[in-house]
């Protein structure tokens, strides 16, 4: 019984720890009007002061729309260095980052976009597990400036 009283509170106190080393990096989405009824779904991380950001994954769902090209970062300053836990050079990104992935809208009103991004931020000394951090937008969230 103690045992399983001590396992109990080394559970919680390690998936407390987990969760709180989540926030340290806060995602925002947006889409924007890119022009001949495509658009662009726009991921922003703010990363806090001594934490990086490592590899980026978006599982969606999608409806109304088809993916042009692949998600990828724009406008932020990949670093590569080495890492002595991968023992290798590994790419990562500092202070910010900002990924985007265009669409091409089909049927404005069957529209859906929906998903996770899973990313894992780092510092010296610990990492946080890659947490999904969910969107979802759906045909009232297009610009009002879309004309397919």
């Amino acid at each position: 019984m103690r045992r399983n009283i001590v396992l109990l509170f080394l559970s919680v106190f390690v998936f407390s720890g987990l969760y709180a080393q989540a926030d340290v990096v806060n995602w925002s989405f947006s889409l924007s009007d890119k022009g001949n009824g495509e658009i662009e779904l726009v991921a922003k991380a703010a990363i806090q002061k001594g934490w990086h950001l490592y590899d980026v994954k978006v599982p969606e769902k999608i409806k109304g729309a088809k993916a042009i090209g692949s998600f990828k970062s724009v406008n932020s300053k990949l670093i590569t260095a080495y890492d002595p836990g991968f023992m290798m050079e590994v790419g990562f990104y500092a202070g910010q980052a900002t990924f985007v992935q265009r669409f091409k809208v089909t049927d404005k009103a069957a529209f859906v976009l929906s998903g996770d991004v899973r990313a894992q931020a780092c510092n010296d000394e610990q990492c946080t597990p890659p947490l999904p951090t969910e969107f979802s937008f759906s045909s009232k969230n297009l610009p009002p400036t879309l004309s397919v």
